[in-house]
C-alpha cells in the first residue's frame, strides 16, 4: 500500500519514484505526515513553475525574496528535487520564526513542512541518504511490482466476496426460516417456563402431598 501511494504521488507530481520514496522516508524521520509533505512539495512545485514561466503568482514575491535560482545553466526550470534543499537553506536563513512560518505557508501551503526543513539542506540530504542506505528508496520497477501484487490481492478479495454472496444466496432461505422459528420459540419460552413452573408447583405443594 505504501509503495502504491508512492507510485501514485510520483505520477501526479511528474517526479521519480526514487525522489518521492526518499521524501517519504525523510517525512517519517521528521514526524511529518507523508501525504501532507508530498502535497506541500507539490504546492512549491506549482509556485515555482508559475513564477518561472509567467513571472507572477501569489508566492512570487516570497520566492524572489529568498533568492533561490529557479533555472539551470541551460535556462530550464530546475527540478523540485534540486530546488528543495536550496529552499530549505533559504528559509532557515530567515531571521525569525515568524518569517519562517510565513514563508512556509506561502510557498508550501502549510507550516508543518518546517519540521522537515528545519535543519536545512544538509539534514534533508542526510535523510535522503539514509533512505538509500536502509532500503527505503524504491525504483519504478519495484513500485510497479508492488502495485501489481496489490491489484492481485484486491481481485482475490473481490472474488471471495462473490463466493460469500453466492453462499448466502443458497442458504439464506433456510437460515431465515431457522431464525424465525428460533425467534418464535424464544418469544413463547417465558409462557412455557411459567406453565412448567405451575405444574411443578402443584405437584410438590403441601396439598398435593396430603392427596
Amino acid at each position: 500500500e505504501e509503495l502504491e501511494r508512492i507510485g501514485d504521488i510520483a505520477q501526479r507530481m511528474g517526479q521519480s519514484t526514487e525522489f518521492v520514496s526518499r521524501l517519504s522516508s525523510a517525512a517519517k524521520l521528521a514526524n511529518v505526515d507523508f501525504r501532507s509533505a508530498a502535497d506541500s512539495v507539490e504546492t512549491l512545485q506549482r509556485n515555482v513553475a508559475q513564477l518561472a514561466s509567467f513571472g507572477s503568482g501569489r508566492a512570487a514575491p516570497f520566492l524572489q525574496r529568498l533568492g533561490v535560482q529557479l533555472r539551470d545553466a541551460r535556462g530550464q526550470i530546475r527540478g523540485i528535487s534540486e530546488l528543495l534543499p536550496d529552499v530549505a537553506d533559504a528559509i532557515n536563513a530567515l531571521p525569525t520564526a515568524e518569517e519562517r512560518q510565513l514563508f512556509a505557508g506561502k510557498l508550501f501551503g502549510n507550516t508543518e513542512i518546517l519540521n522537515l526543513l528545519n535543519n536545512g539542506s544538509q539534514s534533508l540530504r542526510e535523510s535522503f541518504a539514509d533512505s538509500d542506505r536502509f532500503g527505503g528508496t524504491f525504483n519504478a520497477e519495484q513500485v510497479k511490482l508492488a502495485k501489481e501484487y496489490g491489484d492481485a490481492v484486491d481481485r482475490v478479495a473481490i472474488a471471495w466476496l462473490g463466493v460469500k454472496v453466492k453462499i448466502a444466496q443458497e442458504v439464506e432461505p433456510a437460515l431465515t426460516s431457522f431464525a424465525n422459528k428460533t425467534a418464535a420459540f424464544l418469544a413463547d419460552l417465558p409462557d412455557k417456563v411459567k406453565q412448567v413452573g405451575g405444574v411443578l408447583g402443584s405437584l410438590f405443594s403441601p396439598d398435593a402431598e396430603t392427596r
